[in-house]
């Protein structure tokens, strides 16, 4: 309980001193937590996704003829020519489980001021999907097919940020393995903030995106030969640090077309399961009651099936 304490000054002046701790309002609403976009999931190839049957292992194998060469001789009248052998080559990919939970206690239910299960479901779902991203990136930034800044052979020679013709040699290498556009007829770039802002800096960009163009899938800042550039948050971002010219830090952009990469699972269980367990449930392993839990988990992988349909562009 508050008091008040009579304190008398030298100029006898007589003032009341609040000592005792001052009372606290808890706002019943909690403070947004700042979440990005998630992206990547969404560009995933249909036909490589969700591809495991249940009981059925958790390996999948993706099989593909390869190309033949062109014939360009002609037929010899009545001779038959030499038939031609077919060769096939095959990927595999082996699903994992991720996952997580919070406890909560009987004591925190009672006299918390907070709704903990309905925030603690809330954060472990945001961390769920954010992990599950966190994991796709890192696969399919990890591509085989690289251009670096200015045509530089290794990343301890770059010293350039993106440039328009980063830009077309990139789309250049998509348009030469005959790879698809992606969305609505373009195909996509996952850059960085920083990136994006060296792209809007450059003439060509604001010549092509004065007015605000139809098409443009969610979360893209526009589009600029055939190409919608996406802003991914931080969290996401592929950098290199310490890497490039004079030790500068190197950024990765992701230019990918359709069928790049596939998330294989089964029957749907790279979608993150949401768990509540009260504290009745825990039997046994928990006599009085006193724990409950929120938790999720999933079961999936990510598999890169065409390494041309992306090429990373690494700049400063």
């Amino acid at each position: 309980m508050a008091t008040l304490n009579n304190t008398i000054k030298d100029t006898g002046v007589t003032s009341n001193v609040l000592t005792a701790e001052n009372a606290e309002f808890y706002a019943k609403a909690m403070i947004k937590r700042l979440i990005p976009n998630l992206q990547f999931s969404k560009y995933a190839s249909k036909p490589y996704t969700n591809g495991i049957p249940k009981n059925a292992g958790d390996t999948i194998s993706f099989r593909r003829v390869l190309p033949l060469n062109l014939n360009k001789t002609p037929l010899i009248e009545g001779v038959t020519p030499e038939g031609l052998n077919l060769s096939v080559s095959k990927i595999t990919a082996t699903v994992a489980q991720y996952g997580a939970y919070a406890v909560l206690t009987d004591v925190l239910d009672m006299v918390g001021l907070d709704p903990m299960v309905v925030e603690a479901s809330e954060v472990l779902g945001e961390q769920a999907g954010q992990t599950t991203e966190a994991i796709i990136g890192d696969i399919i930034f990890a591509g085989t097919t690289v251009h670096r800044a200015d045509g530089v052979a290794t990343r301890l020679l770059i010293n350039k940020t993106i440039s328009v013709a980063d830009i077309l040699t990139a789309r250049g290498m998509l348009k030469k393995a005959n790879v698809k556009p992606l969305v609505n007829g373009d195909y996509l770039a996952f850059v960085s903030v920083d990136v994006a802002n060296d792209i809007m800096q450059l003439a060509d960009w604001k010549d092509a995106n004065t007015h605000i163009k139809d098409g443009l899938v969610t979360g893209a800042i526009g589009r600029l030969y055939g190409i919608q550039f996406v802003e991914l948050s931080e969290l996401f971002v592929t950098k290199y640090a310490g890497e490039g010219a004079s030790g500068a830090d190197v950024y990765a952009s992701l230019f990918m077309g359709a069928d790049y990469f596939g998330i294989p699972d089964i029957e749907g269980s790279a979608k993150p399961k949401m768990m509540v367990k009260s504290a009745e449930s825990g039997g046994t392993s928990d006599p009085l009651e006193q724990r409950s839990t929120v938790g999720w988990k999933n079961l999936f992988t990510v598999k890169r099936i065409n390494e041309p349909c992306a090429v990373r562009v690494e700049t400063l």
